[in-house]
């Protein structure tokens, strides 16, 4: 199966981490399209049940909607049924727009957990992102937090 490659391309009117979510949603939705890599998309909703909190797995449902089809039990379980008949599923989570130093550490360290999930030795992650100078600091700071090998194998 090789590499998996995320591209996205930042543009003025982005919003604070649109781009990078938007990125990765859209790797998700390719790869539950793909029959091929159900094994794969296994491991890695085995790997994220392991090493996650279920409000940590709501959390990335919010940010990448694709998450919801992955989690529905998880969903079921912590957010009302109210909540998962709206139009959006999940209500919109403000928790990262916020900017508080705790809400970006949580940020962190559920893209490095999602990251580890993604990746393995057998399948690389290369991700590029275009016009990187319409980025803002906030997005820019997560990408190098990523870049950081503490959390890499």
């Amino acid at each position: 199966f090789g590499w998996i490659y995320i591209h996205a391309k930042f543009d003025p009117q982005s919003q604070p981490l649109s781009v990078v979510t938007s990125a990765f949603n859209r790797f998700f939705m390719n790869i539950l399209a793909n029959r091929s890599e159900q094994e794969y998309v296994a491991r890695v909703i085995s790997s994220l049940q392991r090493n996650l909190s279920s409000s940590a797995i709501v959390s990335l449902c919010c940010l990448f909607p694709t998450f919801r089809i992955l989690f529905p039990s998880v969903l079921r379980r912590v957010v009302s049924d109210e909540d998962l008949s709206t139009q959006n599923g999940v209500a919109a989570d403000d928790e990262f727009a916020s900017g508080s130093q705790m809400s970006w550490r949580r940020l962190n360290f559920l893209f490095r957990k999602l990251i580890s999930a993604v990746c393995s030795v057998e399948r690389p992650l290369a991700l590029f992102f275009d016009d990187l100078q319409w980025a803002d600091d906030r997005c820019m700071q997560l990408l190098s937090a990523l870049m950081e090998r503490d959390h890499l194998q």
